[in-house]
């Protein structure tokens, strides 16, 4: 499902928001809407860490935006 929303994410304006209710999606998704029965800290950490490398939308969107400035601060870049 997050490979849906890296074109939203990566070009439009996220507000706190829009963050807030896509990670309630992901998490109602997971636990069926019971509650979280494990930290969400704890779920975003990698295998060795005892995680389940869940993915963290507020990090993912920065990433996503930061990326993208890369690229277009690029010198080798020719685009338009």
């Amino acid at each position: 499902m997050a490979s849906q929303l890296v074109y939203v994410l990566t070009t439009l304006p996220t507000s706190q928001q829009f963050i807030k209710e896509i990670n309630e999606l992901f998490y109602d998704f997971l636990w069926s809407g019971r509650g979280d029965k494990i930290k969400r800290n704890t779920l975003t950490n990698d295998y060795p860490e005892v995680g389940l490398r869940m993915v963290d939308i507020e990090s993912f969107s920065k990433s996503l935006k930061t990326i993208w400035i890369k690229k277009y601060m690029d010198q080798n870049n020719h685009g338009k």
